[in-house]
């Protein structure tokens, strides 16, 4: 996106088109631990109102005119908009910026305030987390210095921890994050039953007792809200169904439920942004392919 305005002030003389299309099929998204060491911050982080108040502190507008330079689009859901089941029903359970609807979802999950400001919990520990996200993508590192100044302004103290993207992955993996901005392709859902599935190997941010036995996770501990029943049985069922009508009511309840109880909290991401020369021509427009390719290969061809 940083590159797509010099390249268009480029087109005319270099005989270019530039354009623009629908968002990338990736789904980009700010986790919590369920399964954080610190218990205090394990029962924050499962608390589906505090999930929704950080949902509202998520000022999309002001990322997608800073960060992608208005060439973005909110994310509501865990598919992309490019994809066949995507059902946009989904962007009416919407988490438009709101600090007062964040206030009133903390409220409502136990948390209050000091009289200097600090957010609190039921306990009264203040509510102080990290996040931990990779520099290397201008992208995240320009939502999470978003969210942190709004969750500021609120009393709610959120440091930044920049690491590099094995070390982000391994933190996921073993469990030991508080929360980390990450990202799942979003196109066919059938093929993220390890991201969403309770038992997946990305399901990182509440990971079962069986997937580590070495882990710090346990039965006793172990969190299984009954939405996650029913996402599970959802997508052990899409495994043997085909016919398409089917298919799309089972993946719309899908993402719906994500919606709702929100156990990850959908940000925002680029649009998927082309530039060829003038002597190609093409046939209908593909955009946000599950490859990302604006066009079908037999559907090019050029002077």
């Amino acid at each position: 996106a940083e590159q797509f305005s010099r390249v268009l002030s480029m087109a005319e003389e270099k005989g270019w088109s530039v354009v623009s299309g629908q968002s990338r099929p990736l789904t980009e998204f700010l986790m919590f631990n369920f399964n954080a060491p610190d218990p205090v911050k394990r029962e924050w982080f499962r608390n589906e109102h505090f999930r929704k108040a950080i949902a509202y502190l998520m000022d999309r507008e002001s990322i997608l005119s800073t960060v992608f330079s208005g060439l973005g689009a909110s994310i509501h859901g865990p598919l992309s908009s490019s994809s066949i089941y995507y059902d946009p029903n989904v962007e009416e359970i919407s988490y438009d910026f709101s600090p007062t609807r964040a206030r009133l979802e903390l409220k409502r999950g136990g948390f209050d305030w000091r009289s200097d400001g600090t957010c609190i919990d039921y306990y009264g520990n203040p509510v102080s987390f990290q996040i931990l996200t990779c520099p290397w993508s201008s992208q995240w590192v320009g939502i999470v210095t978003v969210l942190s100044d709004q969750l500021s302004k609120i009393g709610i103290n959120a440091t930044t921890a920049f690491m590099d993207w094995d070390t982000c992955v391994t933190k996921a993996h073993s469990g030991t994050f508080d929360s980390m901005t990450l990202a799942e392709a979003g196109a066919e859902p059938g093929l993220l039953t390890m991201v969403y599935h309770s038992s997946g190997a990305r399901h990182y941010w509440n990971y079962h007792p069986d997937y580590n036995p070495s882990d710090h996770i346990t039965e006793e501990t172990y969190y299984y809200p009954d939405w996650q029943k029913r996402i599970d049985e959802i997508l052990e069922v899409q495994r043997s169904v085909i016919e398409l009508e089917e298919r799309y009511e089972l993946f719309s309840e899908f993402q719906l439920l994500m919606a709702q109880h929100l156990p990850i909290v959908f940000t925002t991401t680029q649009l998927l942004l082309y530039a060829y020369d003038n002597s190609i021509h093409h046939g209908p427009w593909k955009y946000g392919s599950m490859f990302e390719l604006p066009w079908r290969s037999w559907d090019v061809w050029r002077d």
